[in-house]
């Protein structure tokens, strides 16, 4: 009875080592294409394969170092170092020293740059390492929009690191500052208070600016009188931040 488990768990194993594998070369077979559309398509592909280096291929791609042999149409990755070398995208196989004239570079346009920022930031997410995740939340401050909007959202279900926690919440409620109505960019004011997040700053500052005849760019006061608060906090930490330092510093001296 123990082989008959062992034998059926090593079966289960080697289908989902077929499954990853075929994801990636159902992705690869996509991109090698001419068709835009089914690049974008790949995309999510190879960042849903589960495949360990589904990362690593797809910031290859972005970054422009994807290309596929001209003779056998095997995806490499081309180094991004001094010595142009290049290795087997699904396996990471060393296949040494780039002949550039046997390849074929990959092109992507801009919707595929959307496309393939967003899938990193996905798989991102779901990194082990809490320090990774965090990153990662960070990296999606600087454009939060609805799209990483339900992206994080999502992301803050499965997640159990505390401190990984309330940086989504913040992140996700970035979008919400700019919300249709008054009752849900109040609440994200609320939710983003407190956070020494560079970005949360910037985002709130814009709630109590006005135009050039001095009118509020923000129409509704409470909105404008929770954002001036949220600063004033922001702003009280950083100062008692830069006094500890440098009280600090001159300890140490």
């Amino acid at each position: 009875r123990a082989c008959r488990l062992l034998t059926l768990l090593l079966l289960i194993a080697l289908c989902a080592t077929d499954v990853v594998a075929a994801g990636l070369a159902d992705g690869f077979a996509k991109l090698t294409g001419s068709n835009f559309r089914a690049k974008a398509e790949a995309v999510d592909v190879i960042a849903d394969s589960g495949d360990p280096r589904a990362s690593h291929v797809l910031q290859a791609l972005l970054d422009g170092r994807l290309y596929a042999r001209r003779d056998d149409k095997r995806v490499v990755i081309l180094s991004d170092g001094d010595a142009a070398s290049i290795e087997d995208a699904t396996t990471g196989e060393a296949l040494g020293a780039a002949d550039k004239s046997a390849l074929k570079k990959i092109a992507i346009n801009n919707q595929m740059r959307l496309a393939l920022r967003a899938a990193l930031a996905r798989l991102s997410l779901s990194d082990p390492d809490p320090e990774a995740r965090l990153a990662a939340v960070q990296a999606l401050a600087t454009s939060p929009s609805e799209q990483t909007q339900a992206m994080l959202l999502q992301a803050l279900e499965r997640e159990s690191d505390a401190g990984v926690k309330r940086a989504m919440a913040v992140v996700a409620a970035l979008a919400d500052l700019a919300a249709a109505t008054p009752a849900e960019r109040l609440a994200a004011v609320e939710t983003v208070r407190g956070s020494m997040l560079g970005e949360v700053r910037n985002r709130l500052a814009r709630l109590v600016e006005t135009d050039a005849d001095g009118k509020p760019l923000e129409a509704d006061a409470e909105v404008r009188a929770a954002a001036a608060s949220a600063i004033r906090e922001i702003d009280a930490t950083r100062s008692r931040y830069q006094f500890i330092e440098t009280l600090f510093f001159g300890l140490s001296l």
